[in-house]
C-alpha cells in the first residue's frame, strides 16, 4: 500500500512539473511521466485499469502533457510524445476527440523535422487505446489528401509507421476493413511491436472476421 501510494506521489509531482510555466521544468515533468509509464508497463504485476486511483492518476497527467504536443517547442513534443508513447501502453487513457490529439500526432509524425519527435509521434499514435469509429472528431485534422497515400512511403525510418498509419485508417476510414484487418493481423504476426499490440488486438476483434463476398457479374448470354 504504502509503494502504491509512493508511486501516486511521483507521478503527482511529474504531473505538476509538466504544467510549469517553465519549459525545461515541462520537459522534465514529461520524461519524468514517460519513465514512470515504462515501469507499469514493464511490471505489468496488474492491470493499471483495475486500479481506480492509480488509473484516476494516469488520465490526469496525460491532460497535463497534451498542450505540450500543440506547442512551439519540438522538444517539448519529443518528451511528451514519448511519455504518450508508454501512457498508450497502460491501455487507460482514450484521447479526446477535443483536441484532436491524434491528429496532432499525426502532423507531428509526418511533418516535424524533429527526428526524436517523429518516431515518439508515430509510437505513441500506435498505442493508445482506440475509441469506437462512431464517435466522431478523431484524426479530423487530418487532410484528406494526406489519407490517398497513407500507406506509401511515409517515414520509413519508424518502426512503428505502419501501426501508426493503420490506426489513422481506422478512424477515417481511409481502406476496407479487410484491408485493415489483414494488416493488424501481419503486424501482430510479426511480434516486434509489443508496446502497441493492445490497440492493433482492439483493432482485430472490432472488424468483421472475414471480408465480404462480392458477387460478380454474371454475363448474359446473347
Amino acid at each position: 500500500m504504502k509503494n502504491q501510494l509512493d508511486f501516486l506521489q511521483v507521478i503527482t509531482t511529474f504531473e505538476e512539473m509538466a504544467r510549469n510555466p517553465d519549459a525545461v521544468a515541462r520537459i522534465e515533468g514529461a520524461l519524468g511521466l514517460m519513465r514512470s509509464f515504462y515501469r507499469l508497463w514493464v511490471s505489468k504485476r496488474q492491470k493499471v485499469k483495475d486500479n481506480a486511483k492509480l488509473a484516476e492518476q494516469l488520465k490526469c497527467a496525460a491532460m497535463a502533457l497534451v498542450p505540450m504536443v500543440f506547442s512551439e517547442n519540438p522538444w517539448e513534443h519529443a518528451a511528451a510524445c514519448w511519455a504518450f508513447a508508454w501512457l498508450g501502453s497502460c491501455q487507460v487513457w482514450v484521447p479526446p476527440a477535443e483536441p484532436d490529439i491524434l491528429g496532432r500526432l499525426y502532423t507531428l509524425w509526418r511533418h516535424t523535422g524533429q527526428g526524436a519527435a517523429k518516431r515518439y509521434a508515430s509510437w505513441a499514435l500506435a498505442s493508445q487505446v482506440l475509441a469506437p469509429r462512431g464517435e466522431e472528431g478523431r484524426c479530423v485534422s487530418i487532410p484528406q489528401a494526406d489519407l490517398v497515400g497513407l500507406f506509401k512511403g511515409g517515414d520509413g525510418a519508424s518502426e512503428f509507421a505502419e501501426a501508426a498509419a493503420v490506426v489513422v485508417a481506422w478512424y477515417r476510414r481511409a481502406v476496407s476493413d479487410a484491408e485493415l484487418l489483414g494488416r493488424a493481423r501481419q503486424l501482430l504476426e510479426s511480434r516486434r511491436l509489443s508496446s502497441v499490440e493492445h490497440a492493433l488486438k482492439q483493432m482485430v476483434a472490432s472488424l468483421p472476421a472475414e471480408a465480404p463476398k462480392v458477387r460478380k457479374s454474371r454475363k448474359r448470354k446473347t
